[in-house]
């Protein structure tokens, strides 16, 4: 799974995409872009968990991803049937 992070969060957390995939990008036809938007009301119900608490939840987790990626850390995170990233 390709998850392309806003520029909000990489502002809050002082990241930015490294410099070659912007060359990539601007020297190829290929454009990337999420392979698969979520749907979170049938991912909270696949959870089994209600709609607040979901995003809740996936709110701390993305803080917690931001936190590990500025300072440094690589992140790998297997989401099962929705795919690794």
């Amino acid at each position: 799974m390709y998850l392309q992070l806003n520029e909000y969060f990489l502002g809050n957390h002082k990241l930015q995409y490294h410099p070659q995939m912007e060359e990539v990008e601007a020297q190829t036809n290929v454009v990337l872009t999420p392979t698969t938007k979520p749907n979170f009301p049938v991912m909270s119900k696949t959870a089994n968990m209600e709609k607040g608490v979901f995003h809740s939840s996936l709110l701390n987790l993305f803080t917690l991803i931001g936190e590990l990626l500025a300072d440094g850390k690589n992140v790998e995170i297997d989401l099962q049937e929705f795919g690794k990233f």
